[in-house]
Formats: C-alpha cells, structure tokens, sequence
C-alpha cells in the first residue's frame, strides 16, 4: 500500500489479534498546478489579473486542487478501510478454525486421559489382586519347604534304617551259610566216626527211649586253641528231655543246650553256645558245638532181635580266632550211662 502500511500479529495473548498501524509519513506540499486559461495575454499578465483578489490562485483553480485533494483523501481511507476489513475477516476466520480445531483436539486429549484413568484403575486392581496371590503362594511355598525339610528328615531316617537292615540281613546271609557248613562238616564227621566204628549188624536209636540222666565219661581225641588240651574234658553228665510237641532237647551244663534230631539211627545236636570255649579279653566267645548220640552196645538175642546195651557220642568244639586269642578245635569221644 502506498498510503498506510496495516500489519496484523495473530495468535498471541490467548487468540487475542493487535493491528499496529504505522502512521503515513508527511508529504511535501507540491505546487499547485498549472491552469492553461483561454484568456490572451502573457502569463504574467494573466498572473497579475489572478492576484486581484489577494489569492496566489484563481478561485476555480482552488476548488479544483480541493475536490481532487478530497477524492484522493477519500480514496485513500476506502482502500485502507477495505484492506484492514479484508485482513480482520481472513484473521479471524483463521482465529475460529484453530479456536475449533483445538477445542476438538482439547475433547479427543480428555477423553484419552479418561480411558487412561480407567485402565489405570483396572490395572492398579489387578496389582492388589496379583499382591495378594503372591502373598498366598509365599505362604504356600513356606508350608511346602517345611513338608520338603520334613520328608528329606523322614528319608534320611529311612534310609539309615535300611542300611541297618542290610547289615542284619547280610550278618543273617553270613550265619545262614556258616550253619549249613557246620552241618555238611557234622555230617561228614559222623561218616567218618562211623568208620571208626564199624557194625555189622543194623543198629538204631529210632525205637529207644533215651528221656533221662546219662553220665558221661569223655576222653580228648584232637584238642587246639584252648588252655585245657591236655587235660580231660569237664562234661559230667548230660540231661536228655522231650519238649510238650514231642522233640528231644540236651543239655550238657558248662558246655551247650539245644535241641536233639534223629538221622540214620543216630541223634544229633549242632548248636551255638558261649560256654564251650573261656572268654577271651574280658569278652565272651561264641563256639560251635556239635554232638552225635549212637548205640555203642548191642546184644542179639536168640530170637534175632538187637538190644541197646550202651551208648557212645562224639562232641565237637569250633570256634574262630578273636584279636590275640587262637581258633579253637577239639574232639572228644564218650559213653554215656543211664543213671538210676
């Protein structure tokens, strides 16, 4: 524009639009114009005549300048009227559509924050919730280490109890094997005892009545281990009996107790005791004492039949070597006599 300048800031203090208006330099006054008239004459002349009145101007020529001065003054104030009516109208347009525009994003942003909260208050539950299920499951996992340390307790407990009953069992194994060795040895003594005595008739103890007091007159036949080899055995006499389910039972006092089994005419005894052999070291020890009961005298009569006149036995004592203490072996033959 070249009357005014109108500048327009929008958008500051809250929406709120200032218009600075720079204010229009002064101009030079220009000099009126020059007003070609019909009249003759020079110019001076004509110049003079228009000076009669004391005016620099003809008064035609003044209200001319004046009309046209207002025209353009008018002019001028139209157009900056209408560009600064124009520049209002765009700005304020513009004003209302952000004012709009924000006002749209200002509802979609509070409706955003209000499904926030909701899902923040959703999710500040399911913490509550989640705590107190944490707090359970600590609680169950305290209960269940206490059932874990318990039964970790019950199988050390078991298996301490297993691995004594290994070692009994296998003590038991260790037994079991060493009687029936003593057995197979037994039978092969009384075989051998028996070729040293040698029959030639059938002679049983089956049918003999043997329930009673028989003393005994032993003699040493093989004797080691033991302080007393050399002198003869300290058995006395042995006590037979029948138990009330009808078995027989010995009994040689010091020396062994156990039960009586008829095999091949003879009977026969095989038995722990702690009595066969003295202690050893302050400590008991423990001998296996075997004894074989067979007649040792017979009669036939004229009818044929045989008649038990006397008895004889062997006894055996084994035991096993204990710290310094020797293995003990010892034999020893005997006949037994019925007391009255």
């Amino acid at each position: 524009m070249n009357i005014t300048n109108v500048l327009h800031r929008s958008r500051t203090g809250g929406g709120d639009v200032t218009r600075v208006t720079r204010p229009v330099a002064p101009q030079p006054h220009a000099s009126p114009p020059t007003v070609f008239s019909l009249e003759r004459g020079t110019r001076s002349e004509r110049a003079g005549r228009g000076r009669r009145d004391g005016s620099p101007w003809p008064k035609g020529g003044v209200v001319l300048v004046a009309l046209l001065a207002i025209a353009a003054v008018l002019g001028a104030v139209g157009t900056a009227a209408g560009f600064a009516s124009g520049d209002d109208d765009s700005t304020e347009r513009e004003l209302r559509g952000q004012v709009a525009t924000l006002t749209s994003e200002r509802g979609a942003a509070i409706e955003a924050v209000a499904v926030l909260d909701a899902e923040l208050v959703s999710l500040r539950e399911l913490l509550f919730a989640a705590q107190g299920g944490a707090d359970d499951l600590a609680g169950q996992v305290g209960t269940l280490q206490a059932r874990v340390a318990a039964l970790t307790d019950q199988r050390s407990t078991a298996l301490a109890s297993i691995d004594a009953l290994d070692a009994e069992l296998t003590l038991a194994q260790q037994e079991l094997a060493a009687t029936q060795q003593r057995l197979t040895d037994v039978t092969a003594d009384r075989d051998r005892f028996a070729r040293l005595f040698p029959m030639t008739f059938d002679a049983s103890l089956d049918a003999v009545d043997l329930v009673g007091v028989h003393r005994v007159d032993a003699t040493r036949i093989y004797c080691a281990g033991l302080t007393t080899c050399g002198a003869a055995p300290s058995i006395s006499d042995v006590t037979i009996r029948s138990t009330p389910e009808g078995y027989l039972r010995a009994n040689i006092p010091g020396l062994v107790e156990g039960g009586l089994f008829r095999a091949d005419g003879a009977l026969h005894l095989v038995a722990d005791s702690n009595l066969a052999v003295p202690s050893c070291a302050g400590a008991a020890r423990t001998a296996s004492v075997t004894m074989t009961i067979f007649p040792g005298g017979v009669t036939a009569g004229r009818d044929g039949t045989s008649t038990i006149t006397g008895l004889n036995a062997v006894i055996t004592v084994e035991a096993p070597a204990v710290g310094t203490c020797p293995a003990v072996l010892a034999f020893s033959s005997a006949e037994l006599t019925a007391r009255a």
